[in-house]
């Protein structure tokens, strides 16, 4: 078997995307039906638990492993058990729930708002400006300039965009 292999491996119609060392599993079902999307994901991650062991690869610890449910805010309001909502491991762990994620790049919290990401990446460019504002009485203006548009392209490079 190949790494390729994977998703054919996991339950229909979960999907699951690879990239470098992430891994990410995702559902999606009616919101009203939180047990069946919870019974889902617990079958994948045996699956998928079940195909690493079968193919020699190591799996994370369960704190590595977390779990996102992305509802948006309309919806949270109209499901009563999303706090009862949990994901289970082979081994009977739950997996820690986030209220956020950092999927390549980008955060991804569960009103699918950015406003995790876009602070973030405030963050950072407050951190270059103060870099810019004490060292402007070094460099002359177009050195300045460039600096700033390294900073930026790399902070913006750095952060998914």
């Amino acid at each position: 078997m190949h790494i390729k292999d994977l998703p054919e491996g996991v339950s229909q119609p979960t999907t699951v995307d690879i990239f470098a060392d992430d891994t990410t599993v995702s559902s999606c079902l009616p919101y009203m039906d939180t047990f069946g999307l919870c019974s889902r994901l617990c079958q994948s991650t045996f699956e998928l638990e079940e195909w690493l062991r079968n193919n020699l690869f190591k799996l994370n610890p369960p704190d590595k492993t977390k779990s996102t449910f992305v509802t948006g805010t309309r919806l949270r309001a109209k499901i009563d058990s999303l706090n009862q909502m949990e994901i289970r491991n082979s081994k009977g762990d739950i997996l820690e729930t986030t209220t956020s994620h950092k999927l390549l790049g980008v955060y991804i919290d569960l009103d699918v708002s950015f406003n995790e990401h876009v602070e973030h990446l405030c963050k950072k460019l407050a951190k270059h400006i103060g870099i810019l504002r004490s060292i402007r009485h070094y460099l002359p203006f177009s050195e300045r300039i460039l600096f700033n548009k390294a900073l930026v392209l790399y902070t913006a490079e750095q952060s998914g965009v």
